[in-house]
């Protein structure tokens, strides 16, 4: 051969090699994860189950007692006083009383008795509501040792309350002895006081009216009242007479009111008499009859008494009405100057009588205190309280064989808990923190075959083109390409709305999301159905019938990897395809790659349509790719086949 010729360079890909590397799966129990989970684990459960179990028992022991005296058969129950159970709850936590129970204990046991402090932070006093009960509640780790503590001061108590009712109702009866001697002079002063008072002013009696001054005064009172009645009817009956006398009227007395008709009749007669003759005869044949003459006479004569008797009987009539009206009045007027004259006497007997009231209400006072005394020192003489017991014990205190706290069940399972979401934690946190360096992707394998006319050591050309294709063949077997079908990309579009239709045309037409978050209006020819990508690798796209629906109808486009990998997160779910988990936008994308290349696209032109992709990434593709050379772009279909 010509050591001058030009050497040949030969580009192997796609080599087949006998070799195979092998992968060992680590066994669960020996990943770094589960030791990390394991350890973290175990730490804090021990510290949690140590802070549970080191935590002593405590034990409850209670008592109930009824802090007054039970109510007698016949009696109905006492009321509940708030007041009276809180006093003997305070005084049942009291030092004095728990001091008092501690010198008892030592002398009822050997054992270690706590302090009064302590004794008194065992102690919890709980009313029962409605009621004058009280329950008495002692809490420590030693349960033998809490029912002796609360009988034993239930006992102390009772022999303080004895003790202390015999005490106040010995101070209480000498009180009221006391009391009952000098309300027993007062009253006896204040009875002479008032005696002397009536006696000095003569009050008689304890009736205001019934007394001299006030009866008199009433007395003239009345005799006024009446007067004035008299004066008034005396008035009106001397303007009655005044009036008739202007009128012309007649006015007599009543004793000639008889007479005087009669006599008006008679005249009224002979009128009538005398015009029945004028009818008949004229006056001088009348006056020349005897038995006729007299009768004009006659009523001349009656005539002539009538008025005089009317005028006599008229200042008879007008005397006596001016006679009664004058005494009336006189008799009224006197009257008035007599209650005038006496109304100071009776104005000082009232201020005195008032005083008199006020010392009689006084005395009921003190006679009423004098009466409640006196009753309440033969009460306590009958009720002798001091004999009979004024608390009932109606629960003695027993051992509890059981703690009320803590619940070591609960809070070991808490605490496990607990150390099971640490452990997580820890792991989560380890890997949040680590930076291992990512595992390198395998190298795609290429390599040159130089032909030269020098000779070449064949051993070595079989080494290293064997040691090639191994490198190359593990990196593309590595390599697992995620795909969709038709099918599964129709129905993943027809469940999404119309921003995930957006988002799942793009990558079908070779965008990707950040090139869609960014696409405006100018990059969009629809005339043309094409789609112009400037950034960041610029290249111009064939605008397939659906993005190009989509692009028009939405304004609204997504704008970021998280929303558009949520939209088609929604679709894979609700279409109900196998493993939606897995369904994302790279796999979207890997599926119209893989269209490309499974029509012989050379794979050195999917950069024209999807963008910039790795040489490592574009291997993989390789075993996918038909055999045959492959075609130009302007010879396959770049729009992937799916309905607008």
């Amino acid at each position: 051969m010509d050591h001058n010729q030009l050497p040949h360079l030969e580009i192997l890909t796609q080599q087949t090699s006998n070799h195979s590397r092998s992968q060992t799966a680590p066994i669960w129990y020996t990943a770094r994860r589960f030791k990390i989970f394991l350890v973290s684990f175990l730490i804090c459960s021990l510290i949690g189950l140590i802070y549970v179990f080191q935590r002593p028992a405590i034990y409850q022991s209670k008592t109930t007692l009824l802090t007054v005296s039970p109510a007698a058969v016949d009696q109905p129950n006492q009321e509940a006083s708030v007041q009276h159970v809180s006093i003997q709850g305070s005084i049942l936590t009291g030092l004095p009383l728990i001091e008092v129970t501690r010198d008892k204990l030592f002398e009822l046991t050997s054992k270690e008795i706590p302090l009064t402090a302590d004794m008194r932070d065992m102690l919890f006093v709980v009313p029962v509501e409605e009621t004058n009960l009280i329950e008495l509640q002692a809490e420590g780790e030693d349960a033998n040792f809490l029912p002796l503590l609360l009988n034993t001061l239930t006992e102390q108590y009772q022999l303080y309350r004895r003790q202390k009712i015999s005490q106040e109702t010995d101070e209480t009866a000498l009180a009221l002895s006391e009391q009952f001697k000098t309300l027993t002079d007062k009253v006896a002063e204040k009875r002479d006081e008032l005696d002397q008072f009536r006696n000095r002013h003569s009050i008689l009696s304890m009736g205001r009216d019934e007394n001299q001054v006030l009866a008199r005064l009433k007395g003239l009172t009345d005799s006024l009242n009446k007067a004035n009645d008299a004066e008034v009817n005396a008035k009106a009956h001397l303007n009655a007479v005044q009036s008739s006398i202007r009128k012309g009227q007649p006015v007599v007395p009543n004793s000639d009111e008889r007479s005087l008709a009669n006599m008006e009749k008679r005249a009224q007669e002979l009128r009538e008499q005398l015009s029945e003759l004028d009818r008949r005869f004229t006056r001088e044949y009348l006056a020349l009859q005897p038995s006729l003459r007299v009768i004009p006479e006659q009523l001349a004569k009656i005539e002539k008494k009538i008025a005089n008797m009317k005028n006599e009987g008229q200042s008879i009539v007008l005397t006596d009405a001016e006679q009664a009206y004058y005494a009336a009045h006189q008799a009224s007027t006197e009257l008035k100057q007599q209650i005038e004259d006496y109304k100071q006497t009776a104005t000082e007997f009232t201020r005195r009588f008032a005083e008199h009231e006020a010392l009689v209400e006084e005395l009921s006072q003190l006679e009423l205190l004098y009466r409640e005394t006196q009753e309440r020192l033969i009460q306590i003489e009958i009720q002798q309280r001091e004999k009979y017991p004024q608390v009932n014990i109606v629960e003695a205190a027993y051992r509890s064989s059981h703690p009320v706290r803590p619940n070591y069940a609960r809070d070991s399972g808490i605490a496990l808990l607990f150390s099971l979401f640490f452990g997580l934690a820890v792991i989560w946190l380890f890997e949040f923190l680590k930076r291992d360096e990512e595992p390198s992707q395998p190298a795609t394998a290429s390599w040159s075959r130089v032909f030269t006319g020098i000779p070449s050591n064949p051993l070595i050309e079989i080494e290293s083109s064997d040691r090639l294709e191994h490198s190359q063949q593990g990196a593309i077997e590595n390599r697992t390409i995620p795909k969709l079908s038709s099918a599964d990309i129709e129905q993943l579009l027809e469940v999404s709305n119309k921003q995930g239709k957006l988002v799942i045309s793009a990558l079908l037409s070779g965008l990707t999301i950040d090139e869609l978050s960014i696409l405006s209006a100018d990059q969009i020819d629809f005339s043309a159905h094409q789609l112009k990508i400037t950034d960041p690798d610029s290249r111009t796209i064939t605008l397939s019938p659906s993005l190009a629906k989509y692009l028009a109808e939405l304004t609204n486009i997504p704008n970021n990897l998280a929303e558009a990998e949520a939209l088609i997160t929604c679709a894979a779910f609700d279409s109900g395809l196998a493993n939606p988990s897995a369904i994302n936008a790279f796999t979207i994308r890997e599926t119209y790659i893989m269209y490309l290349v499974h029509q012989g696209l050379r794979l050195g032109e999917l950069e024209k349509i999807i963008g910039s992709i790795p040489a490592e990434e574009l291997a993989g593709y390789a075993p996918y790719s038909p055999d045959g050379p492959g075609k130009k772009i302007d010879e396959v279909n770049c729009t992937y086949p799916i309905s607008t």
